[in-house]
């Protein structure tokens, strides 16, 4: 079918808005060349300028035929190849140059996603795989546009009014496929997987290039009405407000995210606005095309993210502008599009799904086939460049194109090579007037002040006493100070150049092999290591080696590190260790003496109380008022020697480690009751006023052993009373929180001085006691710190001299039981104590329940002793009470 001539007014404008495509090629050459780094630039803009004549000739040799030649069943063209436009029509040849530019721009937004890291020959071949593939899916949407049937996908419904898929979204899937095979440049991520931002070179060329593509815009989205006629000019309006919208949104976002403007969040925004509403600009609304740039923005920076979550380098933001912003314009004709002026007789939901049918093929073929190709032929030859020439820059690894500021660099380089920091301004022969030569000239004086700075460092160095070397990765000593001679013995030139493997003590070496080998390979920084040498003189010396690895451009170079002789230390250490070790066997030999003392010591100071009490009770004969008086004050000294004599005990048994507890549910409240019930009548004595805060916590369960914590909780409550001010308070306060209760004991005594509180709760410390004439032994506290610990608790204190002392116990809840459970576990622990119960001596003071009275014995009673006092002691005990059976049934049996 013979192309249809068009008014001379539609080629003019197609020629017109070609021209506006065209200079889209400066926009993206700017954008990406200030987007890029200084030592890339040059490569960046020889590409954008080589991919466009390459992709210009290309379709016209067969782009153009493939895409608008007459169709072979809606799948490929088949005319028009090489087109001659020496005879052409006049509108034949302006379609032509009109797609030229598309074809152009497509390879171009490629160039920006692999730049700073691809060889130039690798780029041209992506741009005949691009050139090649892009007319291919472009003739399923547009072809039959010049001639013919349509593509098999615009019969199915689908529609792409400018190019979001064609163009741009072809162009995202080649360049993501480019960008997975070349991977991301040296630097943009590191190890740990954070990212690492790569500053553009020149901004304000990137914005003038944004504001290039822009404009070009007008063109690209207006031509593509093909006709100069009432409908370009809403066109070319929803293309300006939806970059707007873009650019607005993105603006904002990126305030929020980033905490200021981000200068490219606007830029990016604007681009993925233009390329959003290309599918649509000419079958949406106003209000529309707003939207579909606001959303257009908020999916690039979504997947801007995405791809820097999974470290995928695209240097110039290509992806996210042209792929995810393509992928949702091209969605949205099918969401907003008006069907009239869509005219593919579909509903809105088949629309959408022949969007999504688009969308697909087109990932399908480029993405799919791009990144089959593209893995094929970098097997054949890498598209990425040496690791050096990276480094290097392409300007100069790829087409030998330097500038003065290149030129100070490598002769930086070289200098840095070879050692000689020479005269840059003479070497080079620089202007000093340029901005160059003036740093060439501040590179000198800079040189100058470093040499002097290295000859001092030098004479600190060489005039220390401890050690500094330097070895290759390998372990060779390159360099060694003269404390390195005086500690092994060895001079200079013995050393350098010999492996540091043969100082080391025979049985060190290998563990040290292994040490820094871990450091080399994990690229530690610095580690301290402390080992033994062995002199020239046969002498093992300990040292204390801090080594620093030292790297280049993120790779070992070399070993850093000094030496300290810590001989003496060393040996002074091993002295005190077999001193403290002494002191520990015999500490726990005196506890374990104490601890197995406590038989001997209890059973004589037993029968002393219980015949004393016996005395004191007997009905028989009653002692007079002279003898009673004795015989308390009897039980009182025996009584305050069991006491000291218990804490003693206590504190040998915990330091042995024989002490043993039964930790079990305690209630709280019968515990405080009992314990303030013992304690009320010494506080009575004293005119010490007590008062109890922990009524509601009376229920709540401690996980504690019970007698345990009642000697706690008497020796904190006996200490509050002792050490107070005449008339003074002891408050008992309770607190819960996190499974943990906190019970505090305040006094308004003394206080206790800030530099005595270190020493509290060490034993035999009787801090106040001074003052007081208060008796003890001063392991009180030693005492109940340990037991509290031995109770997964804790003991703390809170003191202000002249107002008094707070001691908080912190031990774990159980959990709390129903009320009901509560209270029938708190009657069955008081019948239990009160059954048991004992004097403070360890002596019975009541029959157990049950026992008869006398005449109707029933009790046979067996009491194994081998004392002779304490045998007497429970014949005279038993005699009084009402079992007589025992002598008359059978005899007793002393052991």
């Amino acid at each position: 079918m013979a192309t249809a001539e068009k008014p001379l007014l539609d080629v003019l404008w197609l020629l017109t808005t070609a021209v506006l495509v065209f200079l889209m090629q400066a926009g993206f050459l700017f954008l990406e060349t200030g987007l890029t780094r200084a030592k890339n630039y040059i490569n960046v803009a020889v590409k954008n300028l080589v991919d466009f004549g390459l992709a210009f000739t290309l379709f016209w040799a067969f782009g153009f035929a493939l895409m608008f030649g007459a169709t072979n069943g809606g799948w490929l063209g088949s005319t028009h190849f090489m087109v001659s436009f020496t005879d052409a029509k006049p509108w034949l040849t302006a379609f032509f140059l009109f797609q030229a530019m598309f074809a152009g721009t497509t390879v171009t937004i490629i160039s920006g996603a692999v730049a700073e890291r691809i060889r130039f020959r690798a780029y041209i071949v992506i741009a005949i795989v691009c050139s090649t593939l892009y007319p291919l899916y472009g003739h399923w949407v547009w072809g039959g546009v010049l001639q013919g049937a349509p593509g098999w996908l615009a019969a199915r419904g689908f529609v792409d009014f400018a190019g979001s898929t064609v163009v741009h979204s072809v162009a995202g899937w080649l360049a993501l496929a480019a960008v997975l095979i070349v991977g991301p440049r040296l630097g943009r991520f590191e190890a740990d997987g954070t990212s690492r931002p790569i500053t553009p070179s020149n901004v304000p060329v990137v914005m003038f290039g944004t504001l290039f593509l822009w404009v070009g815009w007008i063109g690209f989205n207006g031509g593509s009405v093909l006709a100069f006629d009432g409908t370009v000019p809403g066109v070319i309006a929803n293309t300006m407000l939806a970059a707007s919208g873009g650019l607005l949104t993105a603006l904002g976002v990126g305030w929020l995210r980033y905490g200021y403007p981000k200068p490219t969040s606007p830029m990016n925004g604007a681009l993925a606005g233009l390329v959003a509403i290309t599918a649509s600009s000419h079958a949406v609304s106003t209000p529309a095309a707003f939207l579909i740039g606001a959303v257009g923005a908020v999916v690039m920076m979504a997947l801007e993210a995405a791809l820097v979550r999974w470290r995928i380098d695209d240097a110039v933001g290509a992806i996210p502008v042209h792929l995810g912003a393509g992928i949702w314009g091209t969605l949205a004709v099918g969401m907003l599009g008006d069907p009239a002026i869509l005219g593919t007789g579909l509903g809105r939901l088949e629309q959408i799904g022949a969007q999504l049918l688009g969308i697909s093929v087109a990932g399908a073929l480029t993405f799919g086939g791009g990144y089959v190709l593209f893995r094929l032929l970098n097997q054949l030859a890498p598209f990425r460049v040496s690791r050096e020439d990276e480094i290097k820059g392409l300007n100069v690894s790829e087409h030998q194109a330097t500038t003065e500021l290149v030129n100070l660099l490598l002769a930086m380089e070289e200098r840095t090579r070879t050692g000689d920091i020479g005269d840059l301004v003479q070497a080079l022969d620089f202007d000093p007037f340029t901005e160059v030569g003036q740093v060439a000239e501040q590179y000198n004086k800079i040189v100058a002040q470093l040499e002097g700075q290295e000859k001092r460092y030098r004479r600190l160095v060489e005039g220390t006493s401890d050690g500094v070397f330097t070895t290759d990765t390998r372990g060779h000593l390159t360099y060694v100070n003269p404390a390195i001679s005086a500690i092994t013995g060895y001079k200079k030139d013995q050393l350098i150049g010999t492996h540091f493997l043969p100082l080391i003590a025979p049985e060190w070496k290998r563990r040290v092999q292994v040490h820094y080998l871990k450091q080399l390979r994990r690229r530690a920084p610095e580690t301290v290591l402390e080992l033994p040498i062995v002199t020239q003189s046969g002498e093992q010396r300990w040292i204390e080696q801090t080594v620093t690895l030292i790297t280049k451009d993120l790779e070992p170079e070399a070993f850093q590190g000094t030496v300290r002789d810590t001989t003496a230390r060393k040996q002074a250490e091993e002295a005190l260790l077999h001193a403290k070790e002494g002191a520990e066997q015999a500490s726990l030999a005196k506890s374990q003496f104490l601890s197995s003392m406590s038989h001997e010591l209890r059973t004589p100071l037993n029968a002393i109380l219980g015949f004393s009490q016996l005395l004191d009770a007997d009905p028989i004969e009653p002692l007079t008022p002279s003898q009673q008086e004795n015989v308390e004050q009897i039980s009182r000294a025996g009584e305050h020697l069991l006491e000291l004599i218990n804490e003693v005990l206590d504190l040998a048994r915990i330091e042995a480690g024989r002490l043993t507890l039964s930790i079990e549910p305690v209630e709280l409240g019968l515990l405080l009751t009992e314990t303030l019930a013992i304690t009320a009548p010494m506080a009575e004595q004293q005119q010490i006023r007590i008062r109890d805060e922990t009524e509601p916590f009376h229920e709540y369960m401690l996980m504690a052993d019970r007698n345990r914590l009642r000697q706690i909780l008497l020796n904190l409550l006996s200490n509050a009373i002792k050490y107070n001010r005449e008339r003074g308070m002891v408050t008992v306060a309770a607190d819960a929180a996190e499974g943990r209760l906190y019970l505090s004991v305040t006094d308004t005594g003394p206080g206790i001085p800030e530099h005595q509180m270190t020493a509290l709760f060490e034993p035999f410390n009787r801090l106040g006691a001074e003052a007081t004439e208060v008796e003890g032994t001063g392991v009180g506290l030693t005492i109940t710190k340990q037991l509290a610990e031995l109770m997964h608790g804790s003991v703390s204190v809170m003191s202000r001299p002249g107002q008094g002392s707070c001691f908080t116990i912190e031990l774990p809840l159980a959990e709390t039981p129903e009320v009901e459970e509560v209270e029938a576990l708190g009657t069955a622990m008081t019948g239990a104590g009160s059954a048991a119960e004992a004097a403070p001596n360890g002596v019975p003071n009541s029959v157990p329940d049950g026992v008869p009275e006398a005449g109707t014995p029933v009790w046979t009673v067996l009491y194994v002793e081998d004392n002779p006092a304490n045998q007497r002691l429970v014949q005279q005990i038993l005699k009084h009470r009402p079992v007589s059976s025992y002598s008359r049934r059978r005899r007793p049996c002393w052991v």
